[in-house]
């Protein structure tokens, strides 16, 4: 077997450990949320919003 047959169907596989990969798609929908105040992100994996604007969020969950 080629190194190449081992890689075959492994983009499609599920996240593996504790956490899910950030980018996996599970293919369910995100949620809208309205920010109720004004932020300003201080931090690089802070979002920064204006009160009254829409969100598209997508939780991060633990596998089942």
């Amino acid at each position: 077997m080629s190194s190449d047959d081992s890689l075959a169907g492994a983009a499609a596989a599920p996240p593996v450990g504790p956490y899910p990969d950030p980018l996996y798609d599970d293919g369910k929908p995100g949620i809208q949320v309205r920010a109720l105040y004004d932020y300003q992100g201080v931090e690089d994996d802070e979002l920064t919003f204006v009160t009254g604007t829409f969100e598209s969020m997508f939780p991060r969950s633990l596998p089942p």
